[in-house]
């Protein structure tokens, strides 16, 4: 969520008064979420959504429908702003970029992403062809999260989109050694274990390690949440934004930090992979398959 506007114009421009102060001094790239992007009607021109879509991606088990963005479809946001291109992305919508010795990838958890769709075909070349040798590091980015430990009942229309996107996501995770996904969606805190994408287990070294931090301004979901197993930390309550450090080609550092008070809240260090083990190139793509951020003495920092 970037602002919540609701259509309301006035709420774009107060919002971009309070980032010039940010936006002016490091560059500010952003994902698309369901309160930016719900296309609703099946026009004939292509041009009338931003995106390129025809026809609307409305799933039966998903709920990405809702009409959150109260008729915005994203034009706001297209609008004002302008993300990396490269073949195959699609402007605020999918882009990936390097800074340093990180490879940062947002998608948009509001399209089509299950396999051989435009979105996935594009994501798998995207992340065969990182150089893991200049950026050893991958992160993906996206709106809604796929790891929550929000106590769901069967009414809840969240956790099927949870179910389906690992379902879409953790496969590619896995095959290309993704190392973070960040989402946001749910207002809270949530850090897993680093995952092995296919068995969902924890694991010591590599794996990719999933965080949801919609902690950035809108109100806080109530505090009515389990712990799974692959739950490491979090926290409800508080404001605040993640960073991420990498140390080294091998380990990085993660840590929540509430942006009242500055505190650090949570900080945890990830290993790429085991003692000893060599860095080798990824596999090459095969035909079947909100952030903000600063680049510092080549440390690579994300704050949503």
């Amino acid at each position: 969520m970037l602002t919540n506007a609701n259509g309301k114009g006035y709420v774009w421009e107060r919002f971009f008064y309070r980032l010039e102060p940010l936006a002016t001094r490091v560059p500010v790239h952003v994902a698309v979420g369901n309160h930016e992007y719900d296309y609703i009607s099946s026009p004939t021109k292509t041009h009338r959504d931003p995106s390129g879509l025809t026809t609307p991606y409305h799933p039966s088990w998903g709920n990405l429908d809702g009409g959150s963005s109260h008729g915005e479809c994203a034009v706001p946001t297209a609008e004002r702003f302008k993300m990396p291109s490269s073949p195959g992305s699609n402007g605020v919508f999918w882009y990936s970029h390097n800074v340093a010795n990180v490879h940062m990838v947002v998608i948009s958890t509001e399209h089509d992403i299950s396999p051989g769709s435009t979105q996935a075909r594009w994501l798998e070349q995207d992340l065969a062809g990182v150089n893991r040798n200049t950026q050893p590091w991958v992160i993906v980015g996206g709106h809604r999260s796929l790891y929550d430990n929000v106590q769901y009942s069967n009414a809840d229309v969240d956790l099927p989109y949870q179910i389906h996107g690992r379902r879409f996501l953790n496969p590619l995770f896995a095959k290309y050694k993704v190392n973070v996904f960040i989402a946001g969606h749910y207002h809270n805190y949530v850090r897993t274990c680093p995952m092995d994408s296919l068995s969902e287990q924890c694991v010591q070294y590599g794996g990719t390690t999933y965080i949801t931090v919609g902690t950035g301004g809108a109100g806080l979901e109530p505090n009515t949440f389990s712990k799974p197993y692959w739950v490491q930390y979090n926290m409800t309550g508080s404001y605040g934004f993640v960073l991420f450090e990498s140390t080294s080609d091998e380990q990085a550092e993660i840590t929540f930090i509430a942006s009242q008070t500055g505190q650090v809240m949570d900080r945890t260090t990830i290993t790429r992979s085991s003692p000893g083990t060599s860095v080798t190139q990824q596999p090459q793509a095969t035909n079947d398959l909100v952030l903000h951020r600063a680049h510092v003495d080549d440390k690579f920092h994300i704050l949503h």
